[in-house]
């Protein structure tokens, strides 16, 4: 009973570990999703969302005043 149990177990990790979970694949996905989420965003609030060159996106809710940080 051991071995079958230890078989089914080595079968099944083999399995898993032939699945394409390749993290560039993940990655695809990813960056799939935001550009999705980020299209429906500027189209539902007439917005125009861009990433800065680090790849974050933000919404200026309110100009602030005073001394500039740069």
């Amino acid at each position: 009973m051991r071995k079958f149990v230890l078989l089914a177990l080595i079968i099944g990790i083999f399995f898993q570990a032939c699945k394409d979970n390749s993290l560039e694949k993940l990655r695809e996905n990813e960056l799939n999703l935001l550009a999705d989420f980020v299209a429906r965003y500027n189209e539902q609030h007439n917005a125009d969302l861009e990433p800065t060159l680090s790849g974050l996106y933000y919404i200026q809710v309110e100009e602030g005043v005073g001394d500039s940080i740069v």
